[in-house]
């Protein structure tokens, strides 16, 4: 493995554990490398963060391509599951904690941003495709992503779930419940 992808892989590790707590030079000891090494690579944490997250959004994508070429899943149960995408390596996470993201690591915040906003033509075509089959109603697609992007980032820049004991992927869950109550059809409602 190479060894940026293995100082990107010992970050999420760090931030599994410690949250955004954790140091530059607890992956270079975790690595049995110097600190300087990952100056090489990252020229500070908030550099090193921000790969984290375009990392992470690879795996997202990644795992949304498998979401939208699964035939054994229906439509609805694919909008489901890919608007709310997340790896099996990132359901532990606990992302709550990326409170101070914005305030101490703008380039992070910034690539995180960046990533909720695009990437959504594979979403889109998606439920034009519901649309065009009557499973799912016209809807504004800026306005629906710019929903869902909101309570992403709510849900990791505020303390809103914490406070209510809910975990991002439990919120995450609810959110989709209740957009999919407010997009897909009932049998008794074809207007």
């Amino acid at each position: 493995m190479e060894l940026r992808e293995k100082i990107i892989e010992e970050a999420e590790q760090l931030y599994r554990e410690y949250g955004l707590k954790f140091t530059l030079q607890d992956i270079a000891a975790r690595l049995h490398i110097a600190k300087k090494t990952i100056y090489r690579f990252y020229p500070s944490k908030d550099d090193l963060c921000a790969a984290v997250i375009d990392h992470a959004f690879e795996k997202i994508q990644a795992a949304k391509s498998r979401i939208l070429a699964d035939e054994t899943l229906s439509l609805k149960e694919k909008a489901e599951r890919v608007l709310i995408a997340m790896p099996d390596t990132y359901a532990g996470m606990d992302l709550r904690s990326l409170t101070d993201l914005p305030q101490q690591y703008p380039k992070a915040a910034s690539a995180l941003q960046k990533h909720l906003q695009s990437d959504w033509d594979p979403v889109i075509a998606l439920l034009e495709e519901g649309r065009r089959e009557g499973v799912f109603r016209k809807v504004s697609y800026p306005v629906l992503r710019t929903m869902i992007a909101s309570a992403i980032t709510s849900f990791m820049e505020s303390d809103v779930l914490e406070k209510e004991s809910v975990s991002y992927s439990e919120g995450l869950r609810e959110m989709m419940v209740i957009l999919m109550k407010g997009i897909a059809y009932d049998k008794d409602d074809q207007n």
